[in-house]
């Protein structure tokens, strides 16, 4: 990703806090990824649950989650840089 965009919402948002709270730590971007080629990329989660009915009466709840890499700083909406493969090296 080229843009800064993330960095600078945590700054701001840092900054914003400490207006009220002069002791808060830095503010930090919860949902991103830092992929193996030293990228990062912001994702969504998502929740879900279902409903067990076991055979001998009772039941319990599953909660299911995914995450979905964004193919866009969801700021600007600029691309984020996509990795070089070996033939395009």
């Amino acid at each position: 990703m080229s843009c800064n965009c993330i960095s600078e919402a945590e700054k701001r948002i840092t900054e914003a806090l400490r207006k009220d709270f002069p002791d808060a730590e830095d503010a930090e971007l919860s949902n991103k990824a830092l992929l193996t080629d030293g990228r990062v990329k912001v994702f969504l989660e998502f929740e879900s649950a279902r409903v067990i009915n076991f055979k001998k009466g009772g039941s319990k709840r599953n909660k299911l989650t995914t995450k979905m890499l964004l193919s866009k700083c969801p700021f600007c909406g600029e691309l984020y840089d996509e990795p070089q493969t070996a033939l395009e090296s």
